[in-house]
């Protein structure tokens, strides 16, 4: 018996080490509008982490920030901060496995055309437009400073009502993808729920009508 387990530990350490760590997007900006032009990583101060060309029928290969020059933008609240809740009083954890480990969460691409204003670029599927509630599934990116498994969920009072994020992600240290179920109900209240997913779909992007993607 000790042969068939010690095959079936040797692929799964194999399929382990295959797993290429994420370095880049690849992807296509549907009925792009801007003709060629560029589109970049941006920090929470729109600095200009990495940057690519975009082709006319917006196409790119965009390779993603390194371990140096993510660090400085690192925190423990990372995973929070892509919902835009500075100074709001939110109650529930986060915890991650690893109580050292730091985050970075990307939501949106910066895209520059070659005549016109910077536009938002996301990934992500419309759900269900019609009816309470309503639901969309937005991609995001996360860079984790080490591998770390996060369960928690927060609640935070907004204006129009209660907004609740819950959280299951398995990160490895790097690039991670990730998508956030968005769920807004005609009272007011909002769910989000963040969890580790492939890459499938990431390869799709769209222009953010208006600032749509600064809405928690």
């Amino acid at each position: 018996m000790r042969a068939p387990v010690l095959l079936c530990a040797l692929a799964l350490l194999l399929a382990a080490c295959s797993q290429k760590p994420l370095e880049q997007l690849r992807g296509q900006v549907r009925d792009w509008p801007g003709g060629a032009g560029s589109v970049s990583v941006l920090d929470e101060q729109n600095r200009t982490l990495t940057s690519t060309a975009i082709d006319p029928v917006g196409r790119f290969t965009l390779p993603l920030p390194g371990g140096d020059q993510m660090k400085p933008l690192l925190r423990p609240d990372g995973l929070q901060a892509s919902f835009n809740l500075p100074g709001v009083g939110c109650t529930g954890r986060l915890l991650p496995s690893s109580p050292a480990a730091r985050f970075f969460t990307l939501g949106a691409l910066s895209a520059a055309p070659a005549s016109g204003p910077a536009l938002q670029l996301l990934s992500q599927n419309p759900g269900s437009r019609q009816g309470d509630p309503v639901r969309l599934d937005r991609r995001t990116l996360i860079y984790a400073s080490e591998s770390s498994r996060v369960q928690g969920e927060l609640t935070c009072p907004l204006p129009a009502g209660p907004l609740t994020v819950s959280y299951s992600l398995n990160l490895k240290t790097g690039w991670n993808y990730a998508v956030t179920h968005r769920a807004d109900y005609a009272s007011g209240q909002k769910q989000r729920v963040v969890e580790s997913v492939g890459k499938e779909g990431f390869e799709g992007w769209t222009v953010a009508p208006g600032n749509t993607a600064l809405e928690p």
